[in-house]
């Protein structure tokens, strides 16, 4: 597996592993009782899920992560997250997923080593009704900065 992928399976593991939802990483179907964990696009199935994407921080002034030289990187995660109709719901998942890892520290994700884990920011989100067939249940979406190692073969 490449980097991002051991990263995002890793997160996925560890949330399943302190119940925030169920993580099937064989595709298999969630039932409509579970909170889905995936990586990548919201689903439209369950009504509970939280979906998981890294994107680039621009944290040190060179525009790309990566740019800087080294092996240390700062990599956003979105956290997006899907509740029922009751907006109370997804604030629980949520609070799940910050419960988890918001703060985390020194943790191997296959063959990444992240130096910590710090949540930035968060927002509720408002579905078009006239796009999202079930756009009356509630989202939102965390941002987390992870910090981690990211060796290349230039870069040891």
């Amino acid at each position: 597996m490449g980097w991002t992928t051991d990263l995002l399976t890793g997160l996925a593991e560890h949330l399943a592993a302190r119940g925030a939802g169920a993580w099937r990483p064989d595709g298999s179907a969630y039932t409509a009782a579970e909170t889905a964990i995936v990586i990548g696009p919201m689903p439209p199935d369950p009504d509970r899920v939280i979906a998981l994407r890294t994107y680039t921080v621009d944290w040190d002034g060179y525009g790309d992560e990566d740019d800087a030289g080294r092996i240390d990187v700062t990599t956003g995660l979105q956290v997006r997250t899907r509740g029922g109709r009751d907006p109370r719901d997804v604030l629980d998942l949520a609070d799940a997923v910050r419960d988890a890892l918001d703060g985390l520290a020194a943790v191997r994700f296959g063959a990444v080593w992240v130096s910590q884990i710090v949540r930035r920011s968060g927002e509720e989100l408002t579905a078009m009704t006239a796009v999202d067939r079930q756009a009356d249940r509630a989202e939102r979406v965390d941002n987390y900065y992870i910090q981690a190692s990211r060796p290349t073969p230039n870069r040891t």
